[in-house]
């Protein structure tokens, strides 16, 4: 397999922490051929790539308001996705959580041992924003990358000045350049 991220020069990248699993960090790069999503748990690496062409599309959403009597320790909460997410503009968004979510779908080719030898595996890669005090600047980062896997994966350049950005005034420009790749 070509090498599709662990050295090529990084668009963006990004350290997330998962809450569950104390000691774990996934260190993220978006490279021009990829997304390369770098596990590190207990001093063991584990690295695994997206290609950009697996990628067929990603969406920035924000967690949804818990019903009232609704917690992560209720019986039921246990057999359902504890967080559910929202559209932005929703008037169910959880105004306590001030993440912003950024989901991306690829078909990533897994090679099997039956005649065919492979076969496309649906994939949801999700990463929870929360560097930041304020929803609305989460929001802006996971939107940057939103950007840039769009139009990498449309093979476009990414706009100028809008990865490096954190004016809001950018931002507006963001979203507008992002309706032509909805």
């Amino acid at each position: 397999m070509e090498d599709v991220g662990v050295h090529a020069t990084p668009v963006l990248e990004e350290t997330f922490y998962i809450l569950s699993k104390k000691n774990t960090v996934y260190r993220v790069k978006l490279t021009e051929k990829g997304l390369s999503l770098q596990k590190e748990s207990n001093g063991n690496t584990k690295t695994e790539i997206i290609r950009i062409n697996d990628i067929v599309g990603c969406r920035c959403m924000r967690s949804k308001r818990r019903s009232a009597g609704s917690c992560a320790c209720h019986p039921n909460a246990i057999r359902r996705n504890n967080l559910r997410v929202v559209e932005e503009n929703s008037s169910e968004q959880d105004e306590k959580d001030i993440s912003a979510y950024l989901y991306i779908y690829a078909y990533v080719l897994k090679k099997y041992r039956v005649k065919s030898g492979q076969k496309r595996e649906r994939m949801t890669i999700t990463l929870r924003f929360r560097s930041f005090d304020k929803y609305e600047d989460n929001m802006r980062e996971a939107q940057k990358w939103r950007l840039a896997v769009k139009c990498l994966i449309k093979n476009k350049s990414i706009p100028r000045g809008v990865l490096n950005s954190e004016d809001s005034q950018v931002t507006a420009q963001t979203c507008k350049y992002l309706k032509h790749y909805n």
